[in-house]
């Protein structure tokens, strides 16, 4: 390989090392890793009976596999985050519909698939609870 194409780490130490007059050229140790190697930490959250991969966008309940559409696991991710906080309809559309033309029944529509897939009871919710004349909240306290 030419010297142009080196690390610069790698000149650095080739010019250090036959400086001193060694008749041996040890490269260094590249200093980074390609970013397809890199090793990311895995978001995962774990509480009660809920298990939610963010990564893999998977969803455990009581220990069994949940099947979901990707905005009914949108939502779940943007409710966990900002647990124990009320949001209403425009709040939400905001955060998890930004770049679509949606009306605000389609909040009220996922939030409903999304307690069919995580509540005990949907038609008595306690995880995806309504805040009455305000919005809705993920009460963590309940899992």
């Amino acid at each position: 390989m030419s010297d142009q194409r080196r690390h610069p780490a790698t000149l650095r130490r080739s010019v250090e090392v036959h400086s001193r007059g060694s008749a041996e050229w040890a490269p260094a140790a590249t200093p980074w890793r390609p970013a397809d190697q890199e090793e990311l930490p895995r978001t995962v959250y774990e509480r009660g009976r809920l298990r939610i991969d963010f990564d893999a966008y998977e969803v455990w309940v009581d220990g069994h596999p949940v099947r979901m559409v990707r905005r009914e696991f949108q939502l779940l991710r943007f409710f966990v985050r900002a647990a124990n906080r009320v949001f209403d309809r425009t709040q939400i559309l905001a955060r998890v519909w930004p770049e679509a033309h949606v009306t605000a029944h389609t909040v009220d529509v996922h939030v409903h698939r999304l307690r069919r897939c995580i509540e005990v009871d949907p038609e008595h919710p306690a995880l995806i609870v309504t805040v009455r004349g305000v919005g809705w909240k993920f009460d963590e306290r309940a899992l």
